[in-house]
């Protein structure tokens, strides 16, 4: 079966956004399925007509390219520019000839398209399977909320939803989310797929002579940093300096980069410093890094306020680390039933509490359950089963 996949993010030359995608699409296209990737890479630009002219200097052409997007398997991207001042109808009618252009040009005709994410170029993307008859299918990733979209926005999704063969969101959750478009309409659930080849390991067993506390968050809102830090600051006043600790912070270069948020001023982190001899960031880590890192790791916290699967929290399980989650949507679907640690949104408290008794040794989780629970539930056999079914249309 041929696949046409067109997500809205993907790994490119700029950004390594999307890394789960382009997981699942070689894993697909290693298994049955024959995968190409098509996308846009829009060029957003103060002013379009010298944006055009520049890249008409330096022969810089619109063609189909496989030199932005990562490769394996064939992911195809044309180049888009955008002025930023454009209204949000006007910036879809661009990306809908562009879309078009450019699948006449791929010359290559699948049996089913996948749209990954309708935010934000599936609200064009999808115009390939009207135009060309193509039955297609939506897997949405991106947090959801209705009101968040414009109105013309709001009228490309429902219209998705009216002609998609089958619409999926990646947790329970994302499916009450993404059924308040259409109440009439069937929304399934297909997790996100977890490779327990590549978080493979041998030894469960992890080091005692220092607890690692391990996240991944942004400086943003819907990660809720803040209540993260206050969480350890909470946590260092309550354990018992038995051993030594680390607390490993993936995508925030430095405490400095909170004041990007609205409401975060120097005064609100400057109780911070006291921590500065157990904090380790790390702007930015491949997967490599993040696997070796789950592997040391004594427990991971997500303090996410939207999470609408939770890829980051699932890899440290396969890695038989226990989970410590706000209850933010997907974490529900995997830590229920004692898989894990399920803390209300901003429970700085319960975290900090329970991060104390993982330290102590009061509370204990079976690496292996929390294991096998993913590999059960997401792993190679469970998603490649599940896709086979989401495909056939």
């Amino acid at each position: 079966m041929k696949i046409l996949v067109l997500p809205s993010w993907y790994p490119n030359n700029t950004s390594n956004l999307g890394s789960f995608f382009i997981e699942q699409a070689r894993f697909l296209n290693a298994n049955g399925f024959d995968v190409k990737i098509l996308m846009v890479e829009g060029l957003h630009t103060k002013n379009y007509y010298f944006q055009r002219i520049k890249r008409l200097i330096k022969g810089q052409s619109g063609e189909l390219t496989t030199t932005f997007l990562e490769q394996d398997p064939d992911a195809f991207s044309f180049p888009v520019i955008i002025q930023k001042n454009w209204s949000d109808d006007r910036k879809l009618k661009q990306l809908d000839r562009a879309y078009l252009k450019a699948f006449k040009k791929l010359n290559w005709f699948p049996d089913i398209m996948h749209l990954q994410g309708m935010y934000k170029y599936g609200l064009s993307s999808y115009l390939i399977s009207e135009v060309h008859k193509i039955p297609m299918v939506v897997v949405e990733h991106s947090p959801f909320r209705m009101e968040n979209y414009s109105g013309c926005q709001q009228e490309r999704i429902k219209h998705i939803f009216q002609s998609a063969k089958k619409i999926a969101g990646v947790s329970y959750f994302h499916k009450a989310c993404l059924s308040v478009v259409d109440t009439e309409r069937t929304v399934e659930v297909v997790w996100n797929f977890m490779d327990e080849e590549m978080f493979k390991f041998e030894n469960l067993s992890k080091p005692d002579d220092v607890f690692i506390i391990t996240t991944i968050l942004r400086a943003s809102y819907v990660k809720d940093p803040i209540t993260f830090f206050e969480s350890i600051l909470r946590f260092v006043e309550l354990y018992s300096c038995n051993r030594p600790i680390e607390v490993h912070v993936v995508g925030v270069s430095s405490i400095q980069e909170l004041l990007t948020m609205k409401g975060v001023d120097i005064d609100v982190i400057s109780k911070y410093e006291v921590l500065d001899g157990i904090l380790k960031f790390h702007a930015w880590l491949d997967r490599d890094a993040v696997k070796a890192l789950h592997k040391k790791s004594s427990v991971f916290v997500s303090t996410s306020i939207d999470e609408p699967y939770g890829v980051a929290l699932r890899e440290a399980m396969l890695c038989g680390v226990p989970v410590i989650s706000t209850r933010s949507g997907g974490p529900e679907d995997t830590l229920a039933h004692g898989l894990g640690v399920l803390v209300d949104i901003g429970d700085e408290a319960g975290i900090a509490l329970n991060l104390k008794g993982l330290y102590d040794g009061t509370l204990n989780f079976d690496a292996n359950k929390l294991r096998q629970h993913v590999i059960v539930q997401s792993g190679r056999q469970a998603f490649l089963k599940r896709m086979k079914m989401f495909y056939d249309v």
